[in-house]
């Protein structure tokens, strides 16, 4: 097999971070029925995670907030200062504003609430490992502030009918080609409308369009476009 194929074959390799045993068991289980993870090691305090991701290396960190060690915040910025290239994924049940600010400034890669399905933090893993963002909906309303309203600048991005139609389903998680089936356009002009969206919003992916919509809160009169 050619080098370039034995790379993307590799599994995904992540270090757990939780000091709930049975919780650390059954994610653990559950995460190598996927043939493209692999755990590599479990930490149950913030001093295990800052030697283990020293001594294994891995590519992800499924981390938990509430722990023995380091405050979170301050774990985060220890991390990124000693592995540049970790991704850093938080798994945990708290999302107040200040926590996840916080946790965004210091450079984590993704935030999911333990309320989502295992589907659903697979997908998170993948995107985070692909270089985007991934936040759950209800961690990102909370970070919906005033800093925010005032990074708009002269005023919120105006979208067409077809847009924010286009924006809805996007938010509601169908891809290119169901959206095009709901709305009975072509692949290609779904395509088209994301891209006309995501240089709007300043963004290059869906997942951070998405991310961008929640942080500007936008209701539809503020996205209307008087064209039509």
């Amino acid at each position: 097999m050619p080098e370039g194929d034995q790379a993307v074959q590799r599994p995904i390799r992540i270090l757990l971070a939780d000091d709930h045993l049975l919780f650390l068991d059954c994610l653990h289980l559950t995460l190598e029925l996927n043939e493209r993870m692999l755990v590599m090691e479990r930490a149950t305090t913030g001093h295990e995670v800052l030697h283990l991701c020293e001594r294994c290396k891995p590519d992800i960190l499924l981390l938990d907030l509430v722990m023995p060690g380091p405050p979170p915040a301050e774990l985060v910025t220890r991390l990124r200062a000693q592995e540049a290239d970790l991704k850093i994924l938080v798994l945990t049940a708290h999302y107040d504003n200040d926590r996840v600010q916080a946790l965004i400034s210091a450079g984590v890669n993704g935030y999911i609430l333990k309320e989502e399905s295992l589907l659903t933090l697979h997908e998170a893993i993948i995107a985070v490992m692909e270089g985007e963002p991934w936040f759950s909906q209800r961690a990102l309303h909370t970070v919906v502030t005033a800093q925010q309203a005032s990074s708009r600048g002269p005023g919120p991005p105006l979208f067409t009918d077809r847009e924010r139609q286009v924006i809805q389903l996007l938010q509601g998680g169908l891809t290119n080609n169901h959206i095009a089936e709901k709305l009975a356009i072509s692949p290609r002009t779904v395509s088209y409308h994301l891209r006309n969206i995501y240089d709007k919003l300043g963004v290059e992916t869906p997942r951070e369009a998405i991310v961008r919509l929640v942080q500007l809160d936008l209701d539809d009169n503020q996205m209307m476009n008087d064209e039509r």
